[in-house]
């Protein structure tokens, strides 16, 4: 059988139990950095710009959402009335 020190074991615990508290409260990542950015683009496929508003002026008819690394990736560039 072994002998267990009762004077470490309540010490022991509270560590363990503080350590395990402190990294379930507090995730690994952030879930901001996950969020995907969304921007507007027309939907003809005539457009040559990417939007923040799918209300912009400078947008007409409809709309399609895509995330803004697809819009990039697409060849589209930034509104400069929605990016200023």
């Amino acid at each position: 059988m072994i002998k267990i020190n009762k004077r470490i074991v309540p010490i022991a615990l509270a560590v363990c139990l503080t350590v395990s508290s402190a990294s379930a409260a507090a995730p690994a990542y952030s879930t901001t950095a996950i969020a995907k950015s969304y921007v507007y683009v027309a939907a003809s496929g005539n457009g040559e710009c990417y939007h923040t508003s799918k209300n912009c002026s400078r947008m007409r008819g409809r709309v399609v959402k895509k995330t803004k690394k697809a819009a990039k990736r697409q060849g589209y560039r930034a509104c400069k009335k929605c990016y200023r």
